[in-house]
């Protein structure tokens, strides 16, 4: 009989809750572990003192036997632009050696390029700090911003409280300027509840954080 996964998600809130697009994409079919960061806010002050637990959570995690590890936290890992992801990646492999480990910013790059966008319109949570960053870390990954439409957020409660009725319309007049610009929509913040906002709209290729992040560190869990 087939091993069944477990898969270690370092998550941003405190809860160790994992995101619920794990269970609806994969029901009982692989076991999800959370790690949570217990960060409220997102802002530099925030990340930066949850980058020094990382080591301990992906330590914690390899500890539990997971399969794979990923940082689910999109501008948690972007924040500091290419270098900063990928020293969170470096870290991961010291602390959790043999196994496939990633950040949900890197499963977003990835996202994109399988689709060959380049030029890419953007929607996120954030505030506009933190969309300059977004802006950087997008640039440095060789790919061209057309647009970028905010909904200016900070506190991840608030973020979480909104449904995916609710960001239906922001994200509908997004994605028709994307289809006139764009090669693709990238929603970013995994906290933002999209998969029924994926599955509405798959005429076009849609990326965002709380899907694709899900579905590549699985990818990535299955082919090691």
């Amino acid at each position: 009989m087939e091993k069944k996964l477990k898969i270690g998600l370092i998550v941003p809130p405190s809860d160790n809750e994992v995101p619920p697009e794990a269970e609806m994409l994969y029901g009982d079919e692989i076991d999800f572990i959370a790690y949570g960061l217990n960060i409220e806010k997102m802002c530099e002050a925030e990340f930066s003192c949850a980058m020094e637990r990382i080591d301990e959570a992906a330590e914690e995690l390899f500890q539990y036997g997971v399969d794979a590890i990923s940082v689910m936290g999109t501008s948690l890992t972007f924040f500091q632009g290419r270098d900063g992801n990928e020293e969170i990646i470096q870290r991961l492999r010291h602390k959790a050696p043999g196994i496939p480990v990633t950040t949900l910013s890197s499963s977003m790059i990835n996202a994109l390029q399988m689709t060959g966008a380049q030029k890419v319109a953007v929607f996120t949570a954030y505030s506009d700090e933190m969309n300059q960053r977004l802006k950087y870390f997008l640039l440095q990954n060789n790919m061209e911003i057309t647009r970028l439409d905010s909904l200016g957020l900070v506190d991840i409660k608030d973020v979480h409280n909104l449904s995916a009725e609710e960001l239906l319309t922001p994200i509908e007049t997004s994605l028709e300027c994307a289809r006139q610009e764009a090669d693709a929509l990238f929603i970013s913040c995994g906290g933002l509840r999209t998969l029924e906002i994926n599955k509405k709209w798959n005429d076009f290729p849609i990326i965002s954080s709380s899907v694709d992040g899900i579905e590549d560190i699985v990818r990535l869990a299955r082919q090691a």
